[in-house]
């Protein structure tokens, strides 16, 4: 059967970072990535050979699947084509339990492969220790059988021993990887997985969503004072905007944590700008 391989971890962590590097190294590789928006996952348009709604085909052998349509639906196109595929990888949500995915991967017929959950260094202690978030963080990591703890750059050497100690408590099967910008390859999936134990699909309800949607360009300064005006509670802002001294030029917003990052992209903006804004606790 195919292995199927779950990169996960909390907002902001870097997961998406990750899966551009495999894809970028797939190297004859035959793999469907699942991800939840093409529109994170920076494909080079030359080695695109077909596109649909739902899936990109890639010269370099791999495939990607949107996850819009949901998990089932994207493993029910997956299968078709398992048979020529190597590996599938899916991307989970920030606030997704990997070993829920893995098992409805199982009950579609594929094989458990290793699950790599990718940390903050610098955030992931104290999202850990959150009211809202903290029971989400934990899960995440009991599921992983490779912990990447990226951007060490951020952090000072003693806490790089402290994190190793926390996580020798709090994942203690998991092999552990440093690194910055996820700089990994295909390697990072080799070796033993675990199969989640139980049997329930886990849902938590732990984050609330609001989506800001603009018919036109937007002005920069008041964007940026609303998001840096959004409460702490707020701990991921992603989205792709024009403002209205460039409106030619797709810029790309995001947000996490307290630190707001503005991108000039080299596409033109799309119709119309949506942010998503993600905030810790109830709705």
């Amino acid at each position: 059967m195919t292995p199927l391989h779950v990169i996960g971890g909390y907002l902001g962590s870097g997961k998406t970072t990750l899966v551009n590097r495999l894809l970028a190294s797939a190297d004859g590789r035959r793999v469907a990535v699942l991800v939840n928006d093409f529109g994170d996952i920076d494909v080079d348009g030359a080695l695109i050979t077909s596109a649909d709604d739902d899936v990109i085909s890639l010269a370099n052998g791999c495939v990607c699947c949107s996850l819009a349509d949901g998990l089932v639906e994207a493993f029910a196109v997956v299968r078709e084509r398992a048979d020529d595929l190597d590996r599938v990888v899916v991307e989970a949500s920030g606030v997704a339990n990997p070993a829920s995915i893995v098992r409805f991967g199982v009950a579609a017929g594929f094989a458990v492969g290793r699950v790599v959950v990718v940390v903050d260094a610098e955030t992931v202690r104290r999202r850990a220790t959150d009211r809202y978030v903290g029971d989400t963080v934990l899960r995440q990591l009991e599921a992983a059988d490779v912990c990447v703890v990226n951007k060490v750059d951020l952090v000072d050497a003693a806490e790089i021993v402290r994190l190793h100690d926390w996580l020798a408590e709090t994942a203690p099967d998991a092999d552990v990887i440093e690194t910055v910008r996820c700089d990994l390859g295909w390697a990072v999936l080799d070796g033993d997985a675990t199969e989640p134990q139980g049997s329930g699909f886990d849902h938590h309800d732990a984050h609330s969503t609001r989506t800001l949607e603009y018919d036109a360009p937007v002005d920069r300064s008041q964007l940026v004072a609303e998001l840096e005006g959004l409460p702490d509670t707020v701990v991921r802002v992603k989205g792709i905007v024009a403002f209205t001294d460039d409106p030619d030029r797709a810029w790309s917003v995001q947000r996490v944590g307290g630190g707001l990052d503005l991108e000039r992209l080299d596409t033109r903006p799309p119709e119309r700008t949506r942010i998503v804004v993600i905030a810790a606790g109830p709705r």
